[in-house]
């Protein structure tokens, strides 16, 4: 009998990966390619200055930003520090734009 795997929010998936496999690939966008242990450092970065900067549990965190290993950072920052986040794509319409700012 197979033992379920354990129950866990993204983010810490992430920190568990970091743990297990720190020297592993976890992000590879173009040139840039990120390990686990380079993921977390910079997102827990990123996370602390959202913090600073006044993001508490449940606030919602704009990223603004293309594919990228930049991208995927802020994504788990975001968690990290507690927000909800939405990726929006530079390229999108002006009026899509603020209404999914609006709207999130």
């Amino acid at each position: 009998m197979s033992q379920a795997p354990p129950v866990r929010l993204l983010h810490e998936t992430l920190l568990a990966s970091a743990e297990r496999v720190p020297a592993r690939e976890a992000v590879v966008a173009g040139a840039e390619r990120l390990t686990y242990a380079e993921l977390v450092d910079r997102a827990l970065r990123l996370a602390r200055a959202l913090q600073e900067l006044g993001v508490a549990r449940g606030d919602r965190v704009a990223i603004y930003m293309d594919n990228s290993a930049g991208c995927a950072t802020a994504v788990y920052a975001a968690m990290l520090a507690g927000g909800v986040f939405v990726v929006v794509n530079p390229q999108t319409k002006e009026d899509k734009l603020l209404y999914v700012l609006d709207d999130c």
